[in-house]
């Protein structure tokens, strides 16, 4: 009975839109590999902590904007051009050291990059923020709110057995991964960069008068 009226209301069709949109923005797929690259040098209590930590940031980042999402980017003055390029900058600096083999400090500071870039550019980036933005401008609160609490659920258990996922492709084979995932990673925040600037350029910032 409540499914077929969810389904004859359109509910459930809104539901999925909305679920598969922030899925695919989110991408936790293709966010998998480099988690566990991220994550890759920390103690196995720590690992969890990292995404503990990562999936609650990144919820307490993007439900304000969810709720007040063009409220905040007028009040402050931000474009989400500028949050691209920002993101892409960050990116990019994480994916040369990937590519470069440059390792961090030793000690394990899991507060750090459980914050940048794990919970944010990589999961409440500015697509995700866009995202969230159109789809409650579109849709309303409640529905896109479900979407998204499921997403960042799904996202939390993947990255949880991220370590058995990818374990099975063994060390060196996790090593090779990293490198090329490393060299993506510089090539999508090049990208991210680039779609910054063109925004900027496309709403006249740039423009010479």
């Amino acid at each position: 009975m409540i499914w077929s009226e969810l389904v004859q209301s359109g509910i459930l069709a809104t539901f999925i839109k909305c679920f598969i949109a922030l899925f695919v923005v989110l991408d936790p797929l293709g966010n998998l590999p480099l988690f566990f690259t991220l994550n890759n040098r920390y103690s196995e209590k720590n690992k969890h902590k990292n995404i503990r930590r990562a999936v609650a940031i990144a919820t307490v980042i993007l439900l304000p904007f969810l709720f007040f999402g063009v409220w905040i980017l007028n009040f402050f003055g931000i474009t989400i051009s500028g949050f691209k390029i920002a993101g892409g900058i960050i990116l990019f600096i994480i994916g040369l050291k990937i590519v470069l083999g440059v390792e961090g400090s030793n000690k394990e500071e899991y507060s750090d990059i459980a914050i940048v870039p794990m919970a944010t550019p990589l999961i409440a980036g500015p697509g995700t923020i866009t995202a969230v933005i159109v789809l409650t401008g579109l849709y309303g609160f409640a529905i896109p709110l479900i979407a998204l609490i499921a997403n960042l659920v799904l996202n939390f258990i993947l990255f949880s057995y991220s370590d058995e996922i990818i374990g099975v492709i063994g060390k060196q084979g996790s090593e090779v991964i990293s490198k090329i995932l490393g060299m993506i990673l510089v090539a999508i925040a090049a990208e991210m960069i680039i779609s910054g600037i063109a925004g900027f350029i496309a709403s006249g910032i740039f423009a010479i008068a």
